[in-house]
């Protein structure tokens, strides 16, 4: 998956919500005895609730063929405007190689359908057009992201795309979660890109925690760990503001769409 896929793809975990979610409660409290359908359903209702958040967030890239992995160390801040666009702001500080872990700045934000790329140690930024001016994308909805999850969208349409089953927990699960497997149907657009999508959704709120994609080769596997989340998090203008970069190389890109 591209970086600009994976910024798209945890905006898609903002879930694009207009709904306060202090005012609700979660409908099905997640137990070890709770069915797929009610899991779907609070996932749903997740991504109809939430404004913003913040978190920790780590993205390991594991190559399934020689265990090569490394991971990507930083914060992530999101949030759902009124006008129903959204921002969401990716800065990475740190990168985890083996047992060294190396200082390396690089940062993505993704507003008014812009990805701005900052790597800070090459003095780079690379702009893209993601989203045509005008143009709204609902992330989360499967086949129109570019990133499915089973969020903010009802069961049925989960299930025409996936076959969902429930895992039973495991030692290294994130603790007090529960954990739904995704695989693509056969002729489903996202059998062309992955073997299966694996969701772990805290029992207490439904918001995802951990997502593991393997792709359709078997032979990279991705995982993003969100921590220490804030739902609801005051958010404002000075989350997604960019100091200037005087001097730097400016690659404007093309549009995407």
């Amino acid at each position: 998956m591209s970086m600009s896929k994976f910024i798209l793809w945890l905006a898609a975990i903002g879930f694009f919500a207009a709904v306060g979610y202090a005012q609700d409660q979660i409908p099905n409290p997640l137990t070890p005895a709770t069915t797929v359908d009610q899991i779907l359903d609070d996932l749903k209702w997740r991504g109809d609730t939430l404004q913003s958040f913040t978190a920790d967030v780590q993205l390991t890239h594991l190559d399934m063929s020689t265990a090569d992995s490394s991971t990507d160390v930083g914060t992530v801040v999101f949030q759902k405007l009124p006008s129903g666009d959204s921002r969401i702001r990716v800065n990475f500080t740190a990168e985890i190689d083996g047992e060294q872990k190396i200082d390396r700045h690089h940062e993505y934000t993704l507003a008014n359908g812009i990805l701005v790329d900052r790597d800070y140690q090459k003095k780079i930024e690379s702009d893209q057009h993601v989203v045509k001016p005008g143009q709204k994308i609902n992330l989360f909805k499967l086949g129109e992201g570019p990133f499915p999850l089973p969020i903010g969208q009802s069961r049925d349409d989960v299930k025409e795309e996936f076959n969902v089953t429930r895992v039973a927990p495991a030692r290294d699960d994130p603790p007090n979660t529960v954990h739904l497997q995704l695989v693509p149907r056969p002729g489903s657009e996202f059998a062309d890109h992955y073997q299966q999508i694996d969701v772990w959704a805290d029992r207490a709120d439904a918001m995802p925690v951990r997502i593991t994609t393997l792709d359709k080769s078997g032979a990279i596997s991705q995982t993003t760990d969100l921590s220490n989340i804030h739902l609801d998090a005051p958010v404002g203008d000075s989350d997604f503001a960019l100091p200037p970069v005087p001097g730097w190389t400016v690659n404007p890109g093309a549009d995407q769409q």
